[in-house]
């Protein structure tokens, strides 16, 4: 060793045995080191790290003394200081995390516990990291108030630094919510979130945008006494960890594109996707949606390993209503946490102060104002909160106005009665628009596996899982001739999957339960690529063994136009006999997905039906009224007989009758469905039969 070393050796060595005593004790001590010794300081905490952990002391030096010991000559240990940050004395860990740990720390000046924030010597040592930790305090000393955990002071040095907080004795939220071991709840939910949508608004409002917000950095001041239900009659909400606040003035804060911040469950669509420059208040709005969901539910509305699969769920993925996790959720607090959580940041609150807002009218008995509601549910209400008045008016003549008035619009079949009513007189009927779902609709068959939802832009999807769902939306046209159109798209597929629409549909009770008879226009566009399916298809006949159409690729793949007999599973009776019909050639499969829309069409008269895809082609030709019946009577008696079809219901007829119910069929997959109507058929305004002939079978 030469001289110029001994300077640097002689000082390093005590700030290495001081870091080791404290690892011996439990604690890594904060030390001021200059900074010509931060690398070889840093390495040699290092080492001594591992040496802890492969060789841990059991506990804190043992302090008594032995009065039996012989003396020894050996100079005494001097005693071990306490810990110090700054003035602060630190008295034991509060936790620690990837970048620093916190203390609970005692202020000797003004004689107060405070919770201090220290970084990670390793950490410190890296610029970026030392401007956020700068940033943090800075963003967190803009503000002042109830629901936020006050800064006292931060303290920067080349070596080290900290952040002093006012000291919150209580858990954290995600501590309390995970000991409850369920839900809260839905009114504590909406209040503790109010009073967090407060704070949050005063951050906004001060320039500081969170980007951070979960239950680990919500502290809760707990009060000591219970309700009825052993709950709290007090809990305040604090938040705490600025460590990734952008500050709007400046907008310095990590504005590279693509870095993504933050925790990936509780994260904002544009924060998943790394879009930084867009992230905002509304961000911090739906985090806030995020926390009032999982205080709802128990769990976040998308859960599983941080990754790109979740980060893709955040960002495309709609969430699960809360009322299916959970029935007793009222659905206009269902209604102000969807709102939190649509994709667009548009679509959200304006600001975390009318989340507040509709969150205390909720708590008031009144309507959120985030959303409009029915007229019948704002007379409910009003009827609710205003119970003598209503007892007073009812006794005169204000309920029989109101009734008279409200009667057309509580009418549940309304809409079907409307859409009847126009056809009569000639006019075209949308069942579903561009966008959005039905104003009416029921499920014929499936409602035991088929759901129905629409998706956040605004497309109408049904969907099948083992099994087939008829979802009807009209129960009859109200007349004889008419033009079903629709615009579907099939999205994914099981097994041998089909998406389509039908007509004509009407069932027949027998003694094993309801068989339904109607005509289909169905397709399949998703081909599974698996050695099973490929040997079922070829194992299985097509269609009663009837010639596919020339030149079809795959076999079950062509657009068919067909009689169908079905039964629902749950009925025991076991009808699936699709009959002869009409079919053309699709396009090349797709698989395992499709995002191809394509338009159907069926014209009905009494004479029969024909059918056309891909702008006005026909499938087939005109299947009469006598071709479906015969199909129907051959497909009946090819049927083996069962003793249970037989006395105490009636055997299926194959008559055929315009007059039926028309809607959306999925079979074993999901479809999106728009631009689905239905208009009159008076004479010469059937499409004509142009374009080569197609295959019908025999």
């Amino acid at each position: 060793m030469n001289d110029e070393s001994q300077p640097s050796d002689d000082t390093l060595l005590p700030l290495l045995v001081a870091f080791d005593e404290g690892l011996a004790v439990g604690r890594e001590p904060q030390l001021a080191v200059p900074s010509e010794l931060a690398d070889d300081f840093g390495a040699a905490q290092s080492v001594l790290r591992l040496l802890n952990q492969a060789w841990p002391r059991t506990g804190p030096a043992d302090t008594t003394v032995d009065e039996s010991a012989p003396e020894s000559d050996a100079p005494a240990a001097p005693p071990v200081e306490p810990i110090r940050l700054g003035r602060f004395q630190v008295l034991r860990e509060l936790g620690q995390g990837g970048f620093g740990v916190v203390y609970l720390a005692y202020d000797p000046t003004l004689a107060r516990r405070v919770a201090l924030k220290a970084p990670r010597s390793d950490r410190w040592r890296t610029p970026e990291f030392r401007r956020r930790f700068l940033q943090e305090g800075r963003a967190a000393a803009l503000l002042d108030h109830p629901n936020i955990v006050r800064v006292l002071e931060a303290e920067s040095t080349e070596s080290s630094g900290y952040i002093a907080s006012a000291y919150c004795e209580g858990p954290s939220l995600a501590v309390w919510l995970r000991e409850r071991k369920g839900p809260l709840p839905c009114r504590l939910a909406a209040a503790l979130t109010a009073d967090l949508a407060a704070g949050v608004h005063h951050a906004h409002s001060r320039g500081v945008v969170h980007r951070d917000l979960k239950p680990a950095n919500v502290l809760l001041e707990i009060g000591s006494e219970k309700d009825a239900s052993g709950l709290p009659r007090t809990i305040t909400p604090k938040i705490c960890d600025f460590g990734l606040a952008k500050l709007l003035e400046t907008e310095q804060t990590d504005t590279r594109s693509g870095a993504v911040l933050g925790t990936p469950q509780y994260m904002a669509p544009e924060q998943a996707e790394g879009r930084t420059r867009d992230i905002g208040p509304a961000a911090d709005v739906y985090a806030l949606g995020v926390l009032l969901y999982e205080m709802l539910t128990g769990r976040p509305p998308f859960v599983g390993e941080p990754g790109l699969d979740l980060l893709k769920r955040v960002t495309t993925a709609a969430p699960e209503r809360p009322r299916r996790r959970r029935k007793d959720v009222p659905r206009d607090l269902e209604t102000i946490v969807l709102t939190c959580l649509e994709k667009e940041p548009g679509r959200r609150y304006a600001s975390a102060a009318a989340l507040e807002t509709d969150l205390r009218r909720w708590l008031d008995g009144k309507a959120p104002l985030g959303r409009p509601e029915p007229v019948h549910r704002r007379i409910g209400r009003w009827v609710r909160r205003h119970p003598v008045w209503t007892a007073a008016a009812a006794l005169l003549v204000a309920v029989a106005v109101a009734g008279a008035i409200a009667a057309p619009y509580l009418d549940p079949d309304r809409p079907v009665k409307e859409a009847q009513t126009k056809l009569q007189h000639n006019q075209r009927v949308a069942l579903i628009g561009e966008k959005g779902g039905p104003d009416w609709s029921r499920f014929r068959t499936g409602r035991q596996f088929g759901t129905t939802d629409v998706t956040p832009d605004a497309v109408f999807h049904l969907r099948a899982s083992g099994g087939m769902a008829m979802l009807e939306l009209l129960p009859d046209p109200g007349v004889d001739s008419y033009r079903f159109r629709v615009q579907l798209r099939h999205d994914a597929g099981e097994s041998i999957s089909r998406v389509g629409i039908y007509i004509g549909a009407h069932e027949c009770a027998t003694s094993r339960g309801g068989v339904h008879s109607f005509v289909e226009l169905i397709f399949n566009d998703i081909v599974l690529q698996t050695a099973a399916f490929q040997q079922q298809l070829k194992n299985q006949p097509a269609l009663d063994n009837i010639p596919l159409p020339p030149g079809n690729p795959v076999p079950f793949n062509p657009v068919q136009l067909q009689p169908h007999f079905w039964s629902d599973p749950k009925y025991g009776a076991d009808w699936d006999c699709p009959c002869r019909g009409a079919a053309s050639n699709l396009v090349e499969p797709a698989g395992p997905y499709s995002d191809v829309w394509r338009d159907l069409t069926i014209e009905v008269t009494p004479k029969g039906v024909r059918a056309f895809w891909k702008d006005g082609q026909p499938i087939g030709g005109l299947l009469t009224t006598a071709d479906l019946e015969n199909a129907a009577a051959d497909q009946l008696a090819a049927r083996p007989r069962r003793p249970a079809d037989g006395p105490g219901g009636q055997e299926p007829n194959a008559a055929f009758v315009p007059r039926g119910g028309i809607g959306l069929l999925v079979r074993n997959g999901t479809g999106s469905f728009r631009n689905v109507a239905v208009e009159p058929l008076t004479g010469g305004t059937s499409l004509a039969a142009t374009g080569p002939a197609r295959s019908q079978f025999p």
